[in-house]
């Protein structure tokens, strides 16, 4: 009989274990959810009209990016990389219209919420695009993206897909 109880709370235990874990498995990732903010911009330059989505965590960011160029074509892809106080540095993967995909690096500074895009020397290391150091310039002739409303970048970058 004394075996008996001992199986039943053992069997009791390990239910409570493995409903406590599930509990903090989804509260973790939920926790993790919250803490993403979506922003939305659009810059242009000539006939060049560039969108981008991202989204932010607190180190982190990741989204969409496409360049239109006048009536000659497209960029896009995906952009993905770190946050460093007001500057974020990652990389752009993308097919260019009617070629090969392609990746560089992608370099935005922060100011006044707006985000200046970054140009410089491009160098690979082990298939990693980068900036070659010094060479990182924010030039007035490089895209100023703005924020804009999710209804506007919506309903702009899909008429013009």
């Amino acid at each position: 009989m004394n075996s008996i109880g001992m199986r039943v709370k053992m069997h009791v235990a390990k239910k409570f274990f493995f409903i406590i874990t599930v509990l903090f498995c989804l509260y973790s990732c939920n926790k993790n959810e919250n803490g993403k903010i979506r922003k939305f911009y659009k810059a242009s330059q000539g006939d060049s009209i560039a969108y981008l989505s991202l989204v932010f965590t607190k180190n982190t960011f990741y989204g969409e990016y496409e360049i239109r160029y006048g009536q000659l074509g497209k960029d896009s892809g995906a952009v993905r990389g770190n946050r460093y106080k007001d500057t974020l540095k990652g990389d752009f993967c993308y097919r260019s219209y009617g070629g090969d995909i392609k990746r560089t690096p992608f370099v935005l500074l922060e100011k006044n919420q707006n985000l200046k895009l970054g140009t410089g020397l491009m160098s690979t290391y082990m298939t990693i695009p980068f900036y070659v150091k010094g060479t990182l310039e924010f030039k007035e002739s490089n895209f100023l993206f703005e924020p804009i409303d999710k209804n506007q970048y919506l309903n702009s970058y899909q008429l013009k897909k």
